[in-house]
């Protein structure tokens, strides 16, 4: 092949197609593929993808009927230029990406064990495309009296004001109806197979705005709701928290959780009828598992640690012998494994795999082999999920667009599509006729605190979710997230006139945590897509953006040395959470952490960078001149890893407290190493989000707090 490979023609055993001259597209699993523009096109939207990418699978595509070695592709693709096999391994995995294949269950690239690739879809062109329906109508005079007939049948209708359509419309058209409307949370909605009552999770009426998941003053119980009669009652209100009701199949008994020390609960059962006994079954190392009890009542699975700080895996218990045991193995680098469902003949359990803040997939254990495999590769957050009643699909709840919306996944072909469109939903349940969901009411503002006066005022607001402030170096603009437009994008905001404005619009991925460049000219962030991320730089002079990490690891948390020419970022990619540098005029790449390193920054006109540890408490110091490295602040929760912003003089931070105490905004002096609190907050910073930001001048401090906080329970009635 020489120096790279020629693309001008191949043969495919049906003729010799020329793509550069003549056809300029081919097909591949409902793709469009654009050989010579460098692009695919996925219902209808035209994406760019790497030269080199296009250069390695349009030789798998002139190769289609053998397996193709690793170092015959190398050289077809890369010619004399020496690279390495991970290289190609990485190219193969962002052709994967981009065409939402599955390298334990591939449709488009295969990987043979010691030998290499072969693309096993069958590659369709434009001639070999089924005729359109007027060239077949044309062949066909039944037909075209049969389409004559049809707009003539339209046109009436339409003249005499019948709407053929409108039962589509209103099946389209979905109203919820509230089952639940009192103050504060309900949630954890479980409707009894009989559907005499709702089970959910409440705590009376608790006047403190909160989650139980993020501590109230008084305990949350399980509370039933009769559905005959609308009458709600108290079924347990123990000492400490209870969550996660699930009914037997008979409806005579509930199994649910109760919170007894820090990190561990009970799971109890109790019966429906009145004064019924309460058994305990088990007590594990969770504070809010998920639980699902099997259809045949014989078995639970919840998620659990297995000692304090591990990674959250699934288990599962015999209610006959009360003997547990781990079904999943989770890396101990991502947060874990949770969300439980059984699929309605017990054959599979449905989990949700955690991988990093803001990344959770679907994930399908078979019980019998122990196996499991992803199912759905989204790239957002995973809000609950259930099986259909004919165990062919799971409905689940994802953020994937910005809000939660509920997508239906099927169990044969992993193929996805919207159920409910329009209707924003979390943790659904399906019974008989009845979709039942949570229906959130978040709303995030970033605030502005003047260290000047203490004076606080909102200073981004809308009724959706503003995060991840920054500030440009001149002082003049702030960049932040916002999903206010559907999609999470980057905005800006003037400092001084107030106007906001979309800065990016991929809409088809997760944007995240923008970071200005030293000259005020770009912005580093992170991009998303189908769960993996990746840091990108947006340049504001020319308004693109360009990628500078493209690795099959997660590549998170960018920030710029003070001379720009160095961005700095957390990344899996060695095996374990550590702080990376990636020359950005050298392209060199190295790692500055050995022993663990998670959401660095740097320090102006110093060798110190400053960062956490993934799953530890505490903000640590390390000099990038001599190496040393020292636990600077030990009372920052894991947690709260993006809640704390430099200063040349020392690093404000959050304390997380129990409720009915408030958050504290604390300064660290590194002049005397005094800590001192600054500010008392009434309401909640979110959790696993950067949320601080420290203009140049020292003076305003931009705090992102949840402003809004309640949930209710709803449902639809659907057609079967």
């Amino acid at each position: 092949m020489g120096k790279g490979p020629c693309f001008n023609a191949f043969n495919f055993g049906k003729g010799h197609i020329c793509i550069m001259k003549g056809l300029g597209y081919f097909i591949l699993n409902d793709i469009k593929v654009f050989p010579t523009l460098h692009q695919i096109e996925v219902e209808g939207s035209k994406f760019n993808i790497e030269p080199k990418l296009m250069q390695v699978l349009m030789y798998l595509v002139e190769h289609n009927n053998r397996v193709v070695p690793k170092q015959e592709l190398i050289a077809a693709v890369w010619g004399e230029v020496i690279v390495v096999e991970k290289v190609l391994t990485r190219a193969i995995s962002q052709l994967r990406k981009h065409f939402k294949d599955n390298a334990e269950a591939p449709h488009i690239i295969a990987t043979v064990s010691k030998s290499g690739y072969q693309l096993i879809a069958e590659p369709i062109f434009p001639s070999e495309l089924k005729p359109g329906i007027f060239s077949f109508l044309s062949t066909n005079k039944y037909w075209l009296i049969s389409l004559i007939l049809l707009f003539s049948v339209l046109s009436l209708a339409l003249v005499y004001g019948i709407h053929p359509f409108n039962n589509m419309e209103n099946r389209q058209s979905f109203s919820p109806s509230p089952l639940t409307s009192y103050y504060s949370w309900e949630y954890d909605p479980a409707l009894s197979p009989d559907e005499n009552y709702l089970a959910f999770v409440w705590n009376g009426m608790n006047t403190v705005n909160w989650n139980i998941k993020h501590h109230n003053t008084e305990s949350w119980g399980i509370y039933l709701k009769s559905m005959a009669d609308d009458s709600v009652f108290v079924f347990s209100d123990l000492e400490g928290s209870e969550g996660s009701p699930v009914w037997s199949s008979d409806s005579k008994h509930l199994i649910f959780y109760q919170v007894f020390q820090q990190d561990s609960s009970r799971l109890l059962m109790k019966s429906l009828k009145e004064k019924g006994p309460l058994r305990s079954l088990i007590s594990i190392k969770a504070r809010h598992p998920d639980l699902a009890w099997s259809t045949d009542g014989k078995f639970l699975a919840f998620n659990e640690k297995s000692d304090q700080g591990d990674t959250y895996h699934i288990s599962i218990l015999s209610l006959i012998t009360l003997e547990k045991e781990q079904y999943t193995f989770p890396s101990q680098l991502i947060w874990g494994d949770h969300q439980v469902s059984f699929s309605p003949d017990g054959r599979f359990l449905a989990f949700t795999r955690a991988y990093s803040e803001g990344i959770q997939e679907i994930w399908l254990l078979n019980l019998s082999s122990k196996k499991s495999k992803q199912i759905s590769r989204l790239g957002g957050n995973i809000y609950g999920h259930h099986w259909t009643a004919d165990g062919q699909s799971i409905i689940f709840s994802s953020n994937k667009n910005g809000r939660s919306e509920l997508l239906q996944v099927e169990i044969s072909d992993f193929s996805m599509q919207p159920f409910l469109p329009g209707v924003q939903a979390s943790n659904p349940q399906l019974e008989a006729d009845k979709v039942i969901f949570e229906k959130w009411y978040q709303e995030v503002n970033i605030w502005r605190l003047s260290l000047l006066d203490d004076s606080f005022i909102p200073f981004i607001a809308s009724t959706f979710w503003d995060l991840h402030p920054s500030f440009s170096p001149d002082g003049r603009k702030i960049a932040f997230s916002s999903n206010r437009s559907g999609h999470y994008e980057i905005w800006t905001k003037d400092f001084d006139s107030g106007l906001e404005k979309q800065l990016s619009h991929f809409q088809n991925s997760f944007i995240s945590s923008p970071r200005w460049a030293p000259d005020n000219n770009s912005l580093a962030f992170e991009k998303r897509i189908e769960g993996q991320s990746d840091i990108y730089e947006f340049d504001l002079r020319l308004d693109q953006a360009r990628p500078i990490t493209a690795h099959p690891s997660d590549d998170l948390h960018p920030t710029f040395s003070t001379d720009g020419q160095k961005l700095f970022f957390s990344s899996d990619r060695g095996g374990s959470w550590e702080i990376w540098c990636q020359s950005l005029v050298s392209d060199s790449l190295s790692q500055i952490t050995t022993a663990g390193g998670y959401g660095p920054q740097l320090r102006d006109s110093t060798d110190l960078i400053y960062f956490n540890k993934f799953g530890q408490e505490g903000i640590w110091e390390k000099n990038l001149e001599n190496g040393s490295e020292q636990l600077l602040i030990t009372n920052l929760s894991y947690l709260d890893w993006g809640n704390w912003v430099l200063t040349s003089e020392g690093i404000y931070y959050i304390i997380r407290k129990e409720r009915p105490e408030n958050d504290l905004l604390f300064f660290y002096s590194f002049g005397d190493q005094s800590q001192k609190k600054i500010l008392e907050l009434e309401d909640r910073l979110p959790q696993k989000d950067p949320s601080l930001a420290l203009s140049p001048d020292g003076k305003v401090l931009l705090i992102g707090l949840l402003n809004r906080s309640s949930c209710d329970i709803q449902f639809i009635e659907i057609e079967k």
